[in-house]
């Protein structure tokens, strides 16, 4: 799910603006952030130990802090470049 309303708001973003540019910079800089905190994550634990789903939903409050850091954002793409 989170990959299709990635590519949608790309592709949204592509049509608005006309140009492949903006698009190809933001999913490269999802891809460095996702492989820093994958590297953070391997170096912090042990890239072996494996996580039950208990562990998994203790962590749920990072959801909570992504939500808070990305909705502004997606607020701020939303009105510059879709409510137009």
């Amino acid at each position: 799910l989170g990959a299709f309303l990635f590519g949608v708001i790309l592709s949204v973003y592509f049509l608005r603006s006309g140009s492949l540019v903006g698009p190809i910079v933001v999913h490269a800089s999802n891809n460095v952030v996702a492989s820093v905190l994958e590297a953070v994550s391997n170096w912090w634990y042990n890239p072996a130990q494996t996580f039950t789903i208990a562990e998994f939903q203790a962590t749920w409050w990072f959801g909570i802090i992504g939500a808070v850091i990305c909705v502004p954002w997606l607020v701020v793409f939303w009105r510059a470049y879709i409510a137009r």
